[in-house]
This record gives C-alpha cells, structure tokens and sequence, in this order.
C-alpha cells in the first residue's frame, strides 16, 4: 500500500471507524485515539496492508482490541489511563437519539454490542458479523 492508497483509507475511514468504535466501547476519547494507533499500525505494515482484503476491517479490528487491553489495563492497575495532555478532538453534538443508543448498546453483552454495531453501523453483512 503506497501513501496515496493509506491516505485514502484514512480519509474515507477515520471518522467511520471512530463512530463504530465510540457505539462499541461508549467513550469517543479512547475510540478516537484507539483508532488513531490502529492507523498508527497500519502504517507501519503498510506493505503487508496491500495483501489485505478488508484494510478498513483490519483497522477496526485492531482498534477494537487496543480498547479492550487499555481497559484491562485500567481495570487491572486501577489507575487512569495514559493519557497526551494537548487539545482534544473536536467533534459535531450528538443528537439525544445518539447518546441513547450509546447508552443502550452498553447494557448488551460484549458480543452482542459488537456484533450490533458491526452489522447496523458499520453496515456489514451478517454472514461477515
């Protein structure tokens, strides 16, 4: 995968992949610097990248359990995550029916959230959930 075909991902992608991340794990801070490093990584096996069928998929899969070892870690330590002291990512409001389904989504089971949100949100078909 060259630059342009990276930054084309990234620019398609980004704030998708953020969006299904934050209906996933409930806090957009941590889903955006989730993704952020799964991109990160991406980037530095751009090469292998090219041989990849679904590079987006593999970016939310990664981001997906960053999150989930960030919150091992939190839980585990019992401190606060690491954090970059800097300006945060701005973001459009949320409408109230976005809140509620966040909120909702984090009353299901694990399993049961992701593959919600993988099917409705991240539009993908069943038999890939």
């Amino acid at each position: 995968m060259d630059e342009d075909e990276f930054d084309a991902l990234y620019n398609a992608s980004y704030r998708r992949l953020c969006a299904q991340l934050y209906a996933m794990i409930g806090d957009f801070d941590e889903a955006a610097e989730c993704v952020q490093e799964a991109f990160a990584r991406a980037w530095a096996h751009r090469r292998k990248m090219s041989s990849v069928d679904y590079p987006e998929a593999w970016v939310r899969t990664t981001a997906y359990r960053l999150a989930v070892g960030r919150w091992r870690r939190k839980k585990y330590a019992g401190r606060a995550a690491d954090r970059a002291v800097g300006a945060r990512t701005e973001m459009p409001a949320v409408d109230e029916s976005h809140v509620a389904l966040v909120a909702a989504l984090k009353k299901l089971p694990e399993a049961q959230r992701q593959a919600i949100v993988l099917h409705h949100i991240a539009d993908l078909p069943v038999h890939q959930v």
